[in-house]
């Protein structure tokens, strides 16, 4: 159980950093939410494919399809 914990915090980080005034942070974050997220993670990533830069939106892209393979 301390593991899921663990796991959800970096999850929810992640998924805060996507937010980050950083674009290098945005897409490290997407990335980390791919692989760290399961279906309560779409949500964010949807509105991250709508991020100004383009590096963003394809490590979201990315991210997305991770989830959809597992």
């Amino acid at each position: 159980a301390a593991a899921g914990l663990g796991l959800s915090s970096q999850l929810n980080n992640a998924r805060a950093r996507l937010q980050h005034p950083h674009p290098a942070v945005r897409e490290a974050a997407a990335e980390a939410v791919g692989a760290l997220g399961g279906p309560s993670a779409l949500p964010a990533l949807r509105d991250a494919l709508n991020d100004p830069e383009a590096s963003v939106r394809r490590a979201t892209y990315s991210a997305l399809a991770t989830l959809a393979h597992r």
